[in-house]
């Protein structure tokens, strides 16, 4: 069933100058960014004592997701966001298989921010905050 699911892509450079020919997957993304809303929410839990009501939601990004956002939007998640939270210190579990970064700005909100990555190679960003405030 996985093997269904590979096929060869073309890598190009930002500037468009062709790099090589990989094997790719298709994953489904809906599916991915559940099951990393859930690491979230349960890392949320331990390092808040706090559960996220069901007003609160997770915003996963990706490099792929980020890629497509407009410049300004970039510039202002790397100044706001990025920055700052890179400043956090690194937690590692799992011999070093799964790490991430931080914040949890007002311990009187469920606001936060997660840098997720996964085998040294998946990385995700993820916010937490009310439903009406997140990006869709």
């Amino acid at each position: 069933m996985l093997l269904s699911k590979t096929f060869y892509a073309d890598v190009f450079t930002p500037r468009g100058v062709f790099v090589e020919r990989r094997m790719g997957i298709n994953v489904d993304k809906e599916r991915i960014d559940r099951v990393v809303g859930k690491t979230v929410r349960g890392l949320f839990y331990k390092f808040s004592g706090r559960l996220l009501g069901d007003d609160y939601d997770i915003h996963v990004d990706t490099n792929e997701t980020l890629e497509r956002a407009d410049p300004q939007t970039l510039r202002a998640m790397q100044e706001q966001i990025i920055k700052p939270l890179s400043a956090c210190p690194e937690i590692s579990a799992a011999s070093g298989s799964f790490r991430f970064r931080y914040s949890i700005p007002d311990p009187t909100i469920n606001a936060s921010v997660w840098a997720l990555v996964f085998y040294s190679r998946l990385p995700f960003l993820c916010i937490t905050g009310p439903k009406d405030y997140l990006p869709k």
